[in-house]
């Protein structure tokens, strides 16, 4: 759904191609032109009960590159004083999450035939109460990771520019404790979704969160009962930061012609790639240590040592090996390695039985340089603003 993505309308002169260069030559685009970040607010948190407040911080759908909305991001948390309505929303998920941790063992613990009934609408009303509280339970999580993590953007209410007297979420939530019960994911090994949509209210993302993922790549009423696995609620969890993490970006990523053409080193072909890799990279160094199951979890996907999911590095590039069997890759720009000078830098590495690892590094603003720094000529670089090669 790439061309239907939230674009900033906002346009600047065409930029003009300089010659000699080894790239293709891409037809004239307009310039895009990103808004300045607003400051975000400092004061006491919102009640979390009800979602009529604004976000703590405002940010405009559609509008931002991709290296300035990951900085500015990652300044909001990463290794920062926390702002009150971040510890709140910390101290909230916690709570939240060992409460419903137990009441997800007795789901666990339920019949085959109890479940079944459920997942066909019926179900007694104890196991119907559970599902409501479960699912609850992971809408209230959202709200608090939304409020930690991207000081309200997703959940909390935007004005519509066309009706300024409505307002919506950016973000919906259906889990298979509710509308997604008995469900299947389509695809295999991949327990949720964030799907990005426009409606009367203007741009919004679904996050799914199913509780049975398929195991055959091609998903059918035909499949037998191991055709799948049940998604434990934990995994759930950290499945729903990772989706959020999809939909922050779906929502606030430019996707005019200019940005579009740098999506190897943004968010990439499969929604994986650089950018959101180093941004849930550096929100998982946080939440694995929220919980000891949450870190469990997530250190069986990392590569060893560090805090970078290996699925999403290999999920992008089997997307570009597709894109250069199709004879796709030349409408983008070459895929390029970190400056030193970058803030949130992803560094690879060959190990030396031939596989490869990845790590984030993070350098605070202002901080010095890493010295030796390798750097590609092609960098043109500035600390508040994006690292964009001289196209």
């Amino acid at each position: 759904m790439t061309s239907e993505r939230p674009t900033n309308q906002q346009t600047q002169d065409p930029v003009d191609e300089q010659a000699g260069r080894t790239y293709p030559t891409w037809p004239e685009v307009e310039e895009c032109q990103h808004p300045p970040f607003p400051e975000p607010s400092t004061h006491s948190p919102w009640p979390l009960t009800s979602r009529d407040f604004p976000p703590y911080v405002s940010l405009v759908v559609g509008s931002y590159g991709a290296t300035p909305l990951l900085n500015f991001t990652a300044q909001n948390f990463h290794e920062c004083e926390l702002r009150p309505q971040q510890a709140a929303a910390r101290a909230g998920f916690k709570k939240i999450y060992r409460d419903a941790l137990i009441l997800s063992q007795a789901w666990r613990n339920l019949t085959p035939e109890a479940l079944k009934s459920f997942e066909k609408g019926g179900g007694s009303e104890e196991v119907k109460s559970m599902a409501q509280s479960l699912e609850s339970a992971l809408y209230t999580m959202m709200l608090h990771l939304d409020d930690f993590y991207f000081l309200g953007a997703l959940t909390r209410p935007h004005h519509n520019l066309t009706a300024s007297s409505q307002t919506h979420s950016l973000t919906k939530l259906e889990t298979g404790f509710g509308v997604l019960k008995g469900t299947v994911s389509a695809a295999a090994g991949r327990p949720g979704e964030a799907e990005e949509h426009r409606g009367d209210g203007g741009w919004f993302s679904v996050i799914r969160l199913w509780l049975k993922c398929s195991t055959s790549a091609i998903w059918n009423s035909f499949c037998g009962e191991e055709s799948f696995d049940i998604i434990p609620f934990e995994e759930s969890v950290v499945v729903l930061i990772h989706e959020m993490v999809h939909a922050y970006l779906q929502m606030f990523l430019c996707r005019r012609p200019q940005c579009e053409r740098d999506r190897l080193n943004t968010d990439g072909l499969s929604g994986h790639g650089r950018t959101f890799q180093k941004l849930l990279a550096l929100i998982t160094v946080e939440f694995q240590g929220w919980h000891g199951s949450l870190r469990n979890i997530i250190e069986d996907r990392c590569y060893e040592g560090t805090w970078v999911d290996s699925f999403n590095d290999d999920v992008e590039q089997a997307a570009i090996e597709a894109a250069r069997s199709r004879g796709e890759l030349a409408q983008y720009l070459p895929l390029r390695a970190d400056s030193c000078r970058t803030l949130v830098r992803i560094v690879n590495k060959e190990l030396p039985n031939g596989e490869r690892t990845s790590n984030v590094i993070y350098r605070q603003p202002g901080s010095d340089i890493p010295p030796k720094a390798d750097e590609d000529p092609d960098y043109v670089y500035d600390e508040d603003g994006d690292v964009n090669m001289d196209l």
